[in-house]
């Protein structure tokens, strides 16, 4: 086998691999979209150990949505984790994120945020 065969194939399986992880991740946003939050964290858990071969803006979406689906479960110290990657990695201009979902990213942080000195996230309130 000739190296230029063995790099297509590389090059072949990882673009299939891609193309798996965009789909799998497509298919986490329709069951968070469709309130099903539970079907969402079992596809956004299996897609976690592949997050490093995603692409920035889609990267950005899934700890978004990791976030969000650990907020609506009650999950707030996960959610604040992964809200938190999101923002940090989406920077001012909410790269990879909808306009909506840059206003939900915000407001959520700004409900879980602790305040003084702890690192656990804020107990919701009751208003």
């Amino acid at each position: 086998m000739s190296v230029r065969f063995l790099t297509r194939c590389v090059v072949l399986f990882s673009l299939v691999g891609c193309a798996q992880l965009r789909e799998d991740l497509q298919r986490s946003e329709a069951a968070y979209d469709a309130a099903r939050y539970e079907d969402a964290e079992v596809w956004l858990a299996a897609l976690e150990p592949d997050v490093v071969d995603l692409d920035p803006q889609r990267r950005v979406r899934f700890y978004y949505l990791r976030g969000m689906t650990a907020e609506r479960l009650g999950h707030r110290q996960d959610a604040l984790h992964y809200l938190s990657l999101a923002n940090e990695l989406a920077g001012e201009n909410g790269a990879g994120l909808r306009d909506e979902q840059r206003r939900t990213l915000q407001t959520t942080l700004e409900s879980l945020v602790p305040e003084g000195r702890t690192y656990v996230a804020r107990e919701p309130s009751d208003t």
